[in-house]
């Protein structure tokens, strides 16, 4: 039997069936694994405080993410070449918005911040997609979309407040906060930007251009780190890390939230986006032993009533 005669894997079948028949579906389920795994990129930011500067941990991060992926991208990167080379500055700009920029942001303000605050003030990017989404695109900010979202902050707000006013009233944010608000509006063109894919390119070629783009705009500010006297410890632990970054962070959170953002849209999967303080707390959880109590499930119900009233659209009568 030939290649082409050859009947594809059951769970390939499985999800070419549910994008065929519910694609915001799977839309919204691509941005809720993404989330998933970019929550540990903040956990990972903390970790390489002091092990590794910021850019030449996003310059490796990019270099290890291109050599695994450039085996499985190689047949789409022959054949897409051509698209590649027209839509050059397409890739370069969204190369820079969607990897380079903002991990540079996470991991210079992960120097003066907890992981926490991090991913609390990750949350104004979904903001700045709705009303971006909005303004160019025309996507609807119904009501029932703003009860959602208004759910979800109140889920956040109690998450970070474990039910006492008192406590969310002094809540304090770090001086590295200020640079990780300079990763949410880069991210937030990105999303858009990568609403659909551009003609004659498939996702593979787009991913592993990102990868090497995004690596060699980062190449030039390691170098100078490495001139300096940044420090720069690697261990066993760093190199599991550094995995985890390259292969989950990079390669299958940017490909799931991509897909995620062409399925369900932008705005949808921005919602999404709103899960990412409630991971972190999962992850403190279970890789910091830190406790957990019954304003997290209470919290945790309210984000996800919320999440499902917001991602819920109803479809225009007759």
């Amino acid at each position: 039997m030939s290649d082409d005669m050859r009947p594809e894997p059951f769970p390939l079948r499985m999800i070419d069936g549910l994008i065929a028949a519910r694609p915001q579906l799977f839309g919204v389920i691509c941005a809720f694994l993404a989330t998933a795994v970019w929550s540990g990129n903040f956990i990972a930011g903390r970790f390489f405080v002091d092990r590794v500067p910021p850019l030449t941990l996003v310059a490796l991060r990019g270099i290890l993410a291109s050599a695994l992926l450039f085996p499985f991208a190689l047949p789409a990167l022959r054949r897409d070449w051509q698209a590649i080379r027209r839509r050059f500055p397409y890739l370069c700009l969204i190369s820079f918005l969607g990897l380079t920029l903002p991990n540079t942001f996470v991991y210079v303000a992960a120097i003066g911040s907890e992981a926490v605050n991090l991913s609390i003030i990750a949350l104004t990017t979904p903001l700045f997609v709705l009303v971006l989404s909005r303004v160019f695109f025309g996507e609807p900010l119904s009501g029932t979309r703003i009860l959602g979202v208004g759910l979800v902050l109140c889920g956040v707000l109690l998450l970070l407040s474990r039910g006492s006013l008192e406590t969310l009233l002094h809540l304090r944010f770090q001086k590295g906060d200020l640079f990780m608000f300079g990763n949410t509006v880069p991210f937030a063109i990105y999303t858009l930007l990568v609403r659909k894919t551009p003609e004659g390119l498939s996702a593979m070629s787009i991913m592993l251009a990102m990868m090497v783009l995004g690596t060699v705009f980062a190449l030039p500010g390691a170098v100078w780190e490495r001139s300096g006297d940044a420090p720069f410890v690697f261990s066993a632990q760093a190199a599991l890390a550094l995995l985890y970054i390259s292969l989950g962070s990079s390669l299958v959170a940017y490909g799931l939230w991509n897909l995620a953002v062409r399925h369900a849209g932008p705005a949808r999967a921005a919602i999404i986006y709103y899960l990412l303080p409630l991971f972190c707390g999962i992850e403190g959880v279970l890789l910091l032993g830190e406790p957990i109590f019954v304003v997290h499930f209470a919290s945790m119900l309210t984000i996800v009533a919320g999440l499902l009233i917001a991602v819920h659209t109803r479809k225009p009568g007759p």
